[in-house]
């Protein structure tokens, strides 16, 4: 939700307001950014995108951030269409790169939020894709592609 370039809040007198350009839409803190994370999954020749887009704060943005990114670990590798999910994993990872760069997200005044908008808790980031069970998958895929363009060694003489 946008409020333009700042929203102005009324001065204190313990000094000047907190100024919110825009607000998580899950959530309802502050900072947010727009940002968009991509999923793909393919099937031999078939594919399914799944695009997740809206603006979202560090803890909001990084749990869709490692959802989108580990579905596309897991099933992006089965088809031809294969070939175009290192380019969306490289543009999941620049809006990654994005929402970390937020400062850690705290609540708003009221006065800020959108009336009559029901915000849920922040939703939980969960595992670092690095340390998630879905990288065995493309890395298993490299193996076989290595095994068969370099040949399997051999087992018996």
């Amino acid at each position: 939700m946008s409020f333009g370039p700042s929203l102005s809040h009324p001065a204190s007198p313990d000094g000047p307001p907190p100024q919110f350009t825009a607000v998580c839409e899950i959530c309802g803190r502050a900072p947010a950014i727009d940002v968009t994370f991509r999923s793909m999954i393919t099937i031999v020749i078939g594919v399914q995108v799944s695009t997740i887009s809206g603006r979202y704060c560090r803890d909001c943005g990084l749990a869709h951030y490692r959802a989108q990114t580990k579905s596309a670990l897991l099933g992006g590798w089965w088809g031809l269409p294969a070939v175009v999910l290192p380019l969306l994993l490289i543009m999941n990872v620049v809006g990654a790169k994005k929402i970390e760069r937020l400062a850690p997200a705290t609540s708003v005044p009221a006065s800020a939020l959108r009336p009559g908008a029901q915000y849920s808790p922040p939703l939980v980031p969960g595992t670092p894709v690095s340390r998630s069970p879905a990288l065995i998958v493309p890395l298993l895929m490299l193996a076989l592609v290595i095994g068969c363009c370099c040949g399997l060694p051999r087992l018996y003489n």
